[in-house]
C-alpha cells in the first residue's frame, strides 16, 4: 500500500476555496439540479443553551449535561439556540470497481471530491461533520466542526491503491442504523454496483427519520459495451483476467440491457425508500450536481 493520494492536497485546497467562493456568492453554479423537494436549513451552534436531548452515538463528550443526565437516568446532551439540523454524516464506499474511468477521473477520485465538497461546505456553515468510510478497512469519524477531523476522513478514502475487499452492503446499512439520528443529513456515496434491492430497502427507515441523499457515481463507458473486438478484462478484485468478444452483437445487447436494468433498479429502490437520488458521472464537475446542497 502506497501513501499516494487520488487527489492532491493542493486540489483539496482548491475545492475548499471553491466552496468558500460559493458561500460568498462569488461563484455561481449554472444548471445545478436536484431531483425532489428542496429544503434550506439554518446551521451553526449558538452558545446559548436552548434544550436537552438524548445522547446519540458520535456526540462530543463535552456537550453532555452531566447533572441532568444523572437526574434522568440516561445520557443527555446540550442543544444550542442556533442548532438546526446541524449535522452532516458522510458515508463513502471505496472498492476495486470504483477505480475505473473511461472518461474524466476515476470514480474513486470523484468520491473523494464529492466528500470534500460536502464536508468543507458543512464546516464553512459551522455544522458538525461525521464520517463512515468503507475501503481499506472501515473507519468511523465522530462529529466535529474541526477541519483536522474532515481531512482525516478524506485521507481514509483518498488512496491510489484500490482496496482488496468490498464492504458488504449489510455492514453499511447496519452502521447507518446505529449512527444516524433525526438531526442528521446523510450522504451515502457509492457506485452501488454490488447492492441489491433488499439492501436499499433496509435504508427505508432512515429515509423517514433523517434527510437522506444517495449519490450514485457512474462512468458512461461502463454503461454501454461497444465493438472493440476481443479484449482482456482484469477483475478489480484480483480474481483473474477474462477475454470477451465485444464483436458479438448479442453479447453487447445483453450487457447493455443488464446495465440499463441495473440503473433502473437503483433509482426505483431509492425512490421507494424515500431517499433522494443524485447521479454524478465520472467526467462531470460534481459542483453542478451538488450546488443546491452546499
Amino acid at each position: 500500500m502506497t501513501s499516494q493520494p487520488l487527489i492532491s492536497s493542493t486540489e483539496l485546497q482548491r475545492i475548499e476555496a471553491r466552496v468558500k467562493a460559493l458561500h460568498r456568492g462569488a461563484l455561481s453554479v449554472p444548471g445545478a439540479q436536484l431531483s425532489g423537494p428542496q429544503q434550506t436549513h439554518q446551521r451553526g451552534a449558538g452558545m446559548e443553551l436552548q434544550d436537552l436531548r438524548g445522547y446519540e452515538h458520535g456526540d462530543e463528550v463535552r456537550h453532555i449535561a452531566w447533572r441532568s443526565s444523572a437526574r434522568a437516568g440516561r445520557p443527555l446532551v446540550k442543544v444550542f439556540q442556533a442548532e438546526r439540523l446541524a449535522r452532516r454524516l458522510l458515508v463513502v464506499e471505496q472498492h476495486g470497481g470504483m477505480y475505473f474511468a473511461s472518461r474524466g477521473e476515476l470514480k474513486a477520485a470523484l468520491a473523494v471530491r464529492i466528500c470534500a465538497l460536502l464536508g468543507f461546505s458543512a464546516l464553512n456553515q459551522q455544522s458538525e461533520v461525521g464520517g463512515l468510510t468503507f475501503g481499506e478497512g472501515e473507519h468511523f469519524f465522530p462529529y466535529s466542526r474541526g477541519q483536522a477531523r474532515l481531512l482525516a476522513l478524506l485521507a481514509s478514502i483518498n488512496l491510489a491503491d484500490a482496496p482488496v475487499r468490498v464492504a458488504e452492503p449489510e455492514a453499511v446499512t447496519a452502521q447507518l442504523q446505529r449512527l444516524a439520528g433525526g438531526r442528521s443529513e446523510i450522504y451515502l456515496i457509492s457506485d452501488f454496483s454490488h447492492w441489491q434491492a433488499d439492501h436499499f430497502r433496509a435504508l427505508a427507515p432512515l429515509g423517514q427519520r433523517a434527510t437522506f441523499h444517495a449519490i450514485e457515481i457512474f462512468d458512461e463507458g461502463e454503461q454501454q459495451l461497444t465493438d472493440m473486438g476481443r479484449v482482456k478484462i482484469a477483475s478489480p478484485y484480483g480474481e483473474g483476467v477474462v477475454v470477451i468478444d465485444t464483436g458479438d452483437a448479442r453479447l453487447r445487447a445483453r450487457y447493455n440491457q443488464q446495465m440499463a436494468d441495473r440503473r433502473t433498479l437503483i433509482a426505483s429502490e431509492l425512490k421507494r425508500a424515500g431517499i433522494r437520488h443524485l447521479c454524478c458521472a465520472s467526467h462531470d464537475d460534481p459542483l453542478h450536481i451538488l450546488g443546491p446542497l452546499l
